[in-house]
């Protein structure tokens, strides 16, 4: 008997304008040449203290969020309640709340040099969080959040179109 679990993990990225996939490399098996193509977000500025609080506030949006129980596979939330195990993750936070304990200054105020410094003083502490946190050539391109949501698992197509809708609506 196999067990799935009927829930999406979904991640959101900020600092990422649009991804192009080679689905034609992928799904003909040539996986050590397929190329996807990232375009970054131009506009998405780590160092902007307000960018910084938006994405923190897009985490509290997706996670007080309520839905209906039919649509939420019998959940009054979308973000699957924390007593089933992991609920998610909001990078942005994390960093925040590690800054206030661990830095001096306040991150309101600090400077770029601050922030990257302590960005990868945070990064070695926390490995496991250096895919959810784009440094690209040494600028951070993108940071992620995660959540396991209480919406099922859809196939591509209409579906997908309606969930991401509802997704859209939310933050």
């Amino acid at each position: 008997m196999v067990i799935c679990n009927p829930t999406t993990l979904k991640a959101v990225f900020w600092g990422v304008e649009s991804i192009e996939r080679d689905r034609l490399g992928r799904y003909a098996g040539d996986i050590d040449n397929y190329q996807d193509e990232i375009t970054f977000d131009e506009g998405f500025n780590f160092s902007d203290f307000q960018t910084r609080l938006e994405i923190i506030r897009a985490c509290e949006l997706i996670e007080n969020y309520t839905c209906d129980i039919n649509t939420c596979l019998g959940f009054n939330t979308v973000v699957l309640p924390d007593s089933n195990g992991y609920q998610g993750l909001c990078t942005m936070r994390e960093f925040h709340s590690w800054w206030n304990v661990t830095v001096q200054t306040p991150i309101s105020i600090a400077n770029e040099t601050e922030l990257y410094a302590s960005l990868n003083q945070f990064l070695a502490e926390n490995p496991e969080l250096v895919p959810h946190i784009g440094l690209v050539n040494g600028i951070v391109r993108f940071f992620s959040l995660e959540y396991r949501l209480t919406l099922p698992f859809l196939a591509p197509g209409t579906e997908v179109s309606n969930y991401i809708d509802m997704l859209n609506t939310i933050v």
